[in-house]
């Protein structure tokens, strides 16, 4: 079994509100991840959102069904339903710092039985999941501009 464990955390100028937003567009992936060809709400109920991303890297394809557990502009809980590795789980995290700004947190556990696989799909989760916290930061700045209003 093959496990990573990513932990990013960054402190930016955009409430915790505003980047909770970002974080929880699934739609909107496709516009800023590398990789992602694809991304939807599958169904929402009540504060839980099913959601999925289609990754293409070099002629492979690869899907992902999160259960997103969503608490407004303070966490968003993820685990996987449906893909092909064996297990994701984790957190954003959104903490409020005075007088603006907030600490953005990223927590993801992953693990795959199969190391050929994970040597496949390496350089997308990765390229991923390394960056995943930037390319927010990244999205936050294009939509939000350089200040909070």
């Amino acid at each position: 079994m093959v496990q990573k464990s990513i932990h990013k955390s960054e402190i930016v100028a955009y409430s915790s509100e505003k980047m909770y937003a970002l974080v929880s567009d699934i739609p909107s992936y496709q516009h800023f991840l590398p990789y992602c060809s694809s991304s939807s709400v599958l169904s929402t109920k009540g504060n839980i959102v099913h959601g999925q991303m289609l990754f293409s890297y070099f002629g492979l394809s690869y899907t992902l069904e999160t259960k997103n557990i969503m608490e407004p502009h303070s966490r968003i809980g993820l685990s996987l339903l449906k893909g092909d590795i064996q297990t994701l789980e984790g957190q954003w995290l959104f903490t409020d710092i005075k007088p603006s700004g907030c600490k953005v947190s990223l927590d993801l556990n992953i693990e795959m039985h199969d190391a050929i696989f994970y040597r496949l799909y390496n350089r997308i989760i990765d390229k991923l999941a390394d960056s995943m916290v930037d390319r927010f930061l990244d999205r936050a700045l294009q939509v939000y501009g350089l200040e909070e209003d």
